[in-house]
């Protein structure tokens, strides 16, 4: 009898099954997410950082004896512009001596004090919310024209970031950390939003060291028989909202201004501007709407500005608020009735009323603002 060994298609089949599937869950292991390659790449970023900071640390420790010993006539600005110099780390950014950040090796570390000797905190993460609790707010991290704050994390915005359009929306729960230490402008006329949005519930603590200047987003004109909407405060501060102002530098907030009422045509009532957002504080109402046909006469009251929530101001910061500009009222080429303007926001407070509609019912005009 003669035989002949080998294998069938079927088995054949199965073997390259089982090696591509032991071949994937090799590479998976090497390369995936919490793969040997990505495990191993986190242990060396420690690693480094731990190196860094055991360096650093070392740097400030010689200011902290000396200063201690009282063996140093140089305050810690000098000592640190004198490490700059001598290339120890690559810049730092001082404010009051309450905020320090050293970059070493294309890395922010915040350096914290106590009793008067500083040391190295942490970190500060380029990855908004990655982890941890600190994160450094630069150009390359802002995306889509905001970002995205998480409830009682600590955010450092540098100066590089100046003239972006982007705004902050501060959620409600624990409170949120924002230091600004340079100049910069959040510039948000062109968009329906404020700079700065804190929610009702929501709590921020805002450091300003440098010169920053916010300005919001208008009212939109009215059409078509609908008002004219009410502008966007600066910083939005509603009712529930805390805002707590720290630092030695200045801000200029500025609330949005309102949208126009409608001119009418074809014997239309003419729609109420909206009211001026605040500098710091509450939205502006929206106008009322003023419509005429052959069946009824209808005129709408403007609404009520939005009341602002809790505003503190503290340490040496100066604070300029100013409310936006009021909606024209619209007019009627018909010589019918014209709509009433808007209010102006306040400086710190209340959105401004918008006007009503066409002044043809009685308590026309929204002449409540904000508290």
């Amino acid at each position: 009898m003669k035989t002949k060994d080998g294998i069938t298609l079927i088995t054949l089949a199965v073997t390259i099954v089982i090696m591509l599937i032991l071949a994937g869950t090799t590479i998976n292991a090497l390369t995936g997410k919490n793969g040997i390659v990505a495990r191993s790449k986190e242990a060396k970023e420690a690693n480094e950082e731990g190196k860094a900071k055991e360096y650093l640390n070392f740097l400030l420790d010689d200011y902290n004896s000396s200063n201690y010993l009282q063996e140093t006539e140089d305050g810690l600005t000098d000592y640190l512009y004198s490490l700059k110099n001598k290339g120890k780390f690559e810049n730092f950014l001082l404010s009051d001596e309450d905020t320090l950040i050293i970059q070493y090796k294309k890395k922010y570390y915040e350096v914290g004090q106590n009793d008067g000797f500083y040391f190295v905190k942490s970190v500060l993460s380029e990855e908004i919310n990655k982890d941890g609790k600190y994160f450094i707010i630069t150009a390359k991290n802002i995306k889509d024209g905001k970002i995205d704050i998480l409830a009682g994390c600590t955010y450092i915005v540098l100066d590089e970031v100046s003239g972006q359009n982007f705004n902050f929306v501060i959620p409600e729960g624990e409170a949120v950390t924002i230091k600004i230490l340079g100049n910069m402008d959040i510039d948000n006329r062109g968009y329906k939003r404020s700079a700065i949005d804190i929610k009702s519930g929501a709590t921020l603590n805002l450091y300003i060291y440098g010169r920053v200047n916010v300005d919001s987003g208008y009212g939109e004109d009215a059409s078509e028989n609908i008002p004219g909407k009410g502008g966007y405060a600066g910083i939005h501060v509603p009712e529930g909202a805390t805002l707590s102002l720290y630092g030695s530098g200045q801000i200029y907030a500025q609330g949005g201004n309102a949208g126009n009422g409608e001119i009418a045509r074809n014997s239309s009532l003419a729609a109420g501007g909206g009211g001026a957002g605040a500098g710091i504080g509450g939205n502006g109402g929206n106008g009322g709407a003023g419509v005429s046909n052959d069946t009824a006469r209808v005129c709408e009251n403007g609404k009520d500005g939005e009341n602002c929530g809790t505003v503190n101001v503290y340490s040496k910061l100066s604070v300029y608020a100013y409310g936006g500009s009021g909606g024209s009222g619209g007019i009627n080429t018909y010589g019918a009735s014209g709509g009433a303007g808007g209010y102006p926001g306040a400086g710190i407070g209340g959105g401004g009323a918008g006007g009503a509609g066409a002044t043809c019912c009685t308590g026309a005009g929204g002449y409540t603002g904000g508290g």
